[in-house]
């Protein structure tokens, strides 16, 4: 997930709040809108607008 600090640790727990709301998809639509909140890369800092993703749920 972007965040502004690359240092801080990971939240998962936001990751899990909007899988269980809106699923993978609603997962990918969060970031792809962090990303495009930020066309320069200097909030959320990375090599390119719109980096790779994938994501997978597994069910028990």
């Amino acid at each position: 997930m972007p965040k502004e600090n690359p240092e801080a640790p990971d939240d998962f727990g936001k990751f899990v709040d909007i899988f269980l709301d809106k699923g993978l998809q609603g997962v990918k639509d969060y970031v792809r809108s962090l990303e495009a909140s930020d066309p320069k890369c200097w909030k959320y800092t990375r090599s390119k607008q719109y980096d790779d993703i994938a994501a997978i749920a597994v069910s028990f």
